[in-house]
């Protein structure tokens, strides 16, 4: 087997076999362990209806490692969870440092196991707020940052207190799919989690994210919403 998915099965089967309410320290091997979960992109075919040669054999340890509901979830989540680079995490945070941001209230939709939380500089305090759909991500993320608020769960399904935050910072979902919510608010994901984000941070502050290409390329996408709220100003892209 591969060294990485052999990192992301042991990332797995230790998650599940912590409880993050014990809130027990964890030791420096552990987090490392945790820290190799890298979403289940790579892991996709692990997960066909009838995986095939060295897959079966990665679907039979995952099947081991997690229960059945986290698996099936996992199955759902495997076009759109990859992990975020060092590369990408860094950039973000020297562009808020360039910026002045030195800490605060920060909200990452679609916060996977917490790679942006993980990156964060020890010399920005930031209190956290995340949530992910996959159960096995968030379990992750609790038990690397156990003072962060993560909610497991749909974003179009939670609310999440609007204006509060300083920051929304991300690497969101990307799919065509469009998305539906109570409140009458729908887009296709990335964009829509880019909505609820740009809704969660309060007057100015900063919302820092990646998303797809199509973003910027939509007729009616991301420009054409920002105009939806007063004084929000959309400052640059990287492409």
């Amino acid at each position: 087997m591969g060294m990485n998915l052999d990192a992301q099965i042991a990332a797995v089967r230790l998650a599940w076999s912590i409880d993050p309410d014990a809130r027990r320290e964890l030791t420096p091997d552990e987090q490392a362990t945790l820290r190799g979960f890298m979403g289940w992109g790579q892991l996709a075919a692990a997960f066909a209806p009838t995986p095939e040669g060295k897959w079966a054999d990665y679907a039979t340890e995952l099947e081991d490692a997690m229960p059945a509901e986290a698996f099936f979830e996992a199955s759902t989540q495997v076009d759109t969870s990859f992990y975020t680079p060092a590369a990408v995490t860094d950039a973000v945070y020297s562009l808020l440092a360039s910026v002045g941001f030195t800490g605060g209230r920060a909200f990452e939709p679609g916060c996977g196991a917490g790679a942006f939380m993980s990156a964060a500089p020890a010399s920005m305090r930031i209190d956290w707020t995340g949530i992910d759909i996959d159960p096995t991500a968030t379990r992750i993320a609790k038990l690397l940052h156990p003072t962060a608020d993560i909610i497991t769960g749909r974003l179009e399904k939670n609310e999440v207190r609007d204006g509060t935050f300083d920051v929304a910072i991300g690497n969101v979902p990307f799919s065509s799919s469009t998305v539906y919510d109570q409140q009458g608010r729908s887009g296709a994901l990335h964009n829509y989690f880019i909505l609820r984000a740009a809704e969660a941070v309060r007057p100015g502050g900063y919302v820092v994210l990646v998303t797809s290409r199509h973003t910027l390329d939509a007729g009616g996408g991301l420009l054409t919403r920002s105009r939806e709220f007063d004084g929000m100003v959309f400052e640059g892209a990287v492409r």
